[in-house]
């Protein structure tokens, strides 16, 4: 499960420094494979969310990201928050990496890390905003807190399957 999945975001940086790609190169590696979690052709251009693929990414090519990713992420644990503290510790991870004396280029592949998690969540994995929100307020709500509305329980709450007879109406 998740140590594969970290693997398979620490394995192509490591795979590509190792036959002696530049650190442009290695940063490349690593967001394609986050990318093809997230949008895997095999699933018809949908996926996860990438958060394991991305630890393994940070563990790379900018630990001290990690570490910033990590205390946020425990934060979101003790606040009830995680999505909010997650997307919180990827925009801080550019500032961290540069920080800590990283290559631009690793600063940049956080800053892309970044991006991509925000754009994953707004995605959602083509899922329309629920009837009669504003479609930028369902945006402001996956960006922030990854679903489609604010209260927490409601998004959690079971939703009524449609009816056998409304089911073959729409086929």
């Amino acid at each position: 499960g998740g140590l594969a999945q970290v693997a398979q975001g620490v394995l192509p940086p490591l795979l590509a420094r190792r036959r002696g790609a530049s650190a442009a190169s290695q940063v490349m590696s690593g967001l394609a494979s986050i990318a093809g979690q997230d949008w895997s052709i095999f699933l018809g251009f949908r996926g996860g969310r990438g958060v394991t693929h991305s630890v393994g990414f940070l563990l790379a090519l900018a630990p001290a990201s990690l570490a910033g990713l990590s205390i946020c992420g425990l934060t979101g644990v003790a606040l009830r928050q995680i999505p909010l503290a997650m997307i919180a510790g990827l925009a801080l991870s550019p500032v961290l990496a540069a920080r800590s004396g990283r290559p631009p280029s690793a600063v940049a592949g956080c800053a892309a890390l970044a991006a991509l998690a925000l754009a994953k969540r707004i995605e959602a994995n083509g899922r329309p905003s629920p009837d009669g929100q504003r479609r930028w307020l369902t945006f402001a709500y996956r960006a922030l807190f990854d679903r489609d509305v604010l209260d927490r329980k409601a998004w959690l709450a079971p939703q009524p399957l449609a009816s056998a007879a409304e089911g073959s109406a729409r086929d």
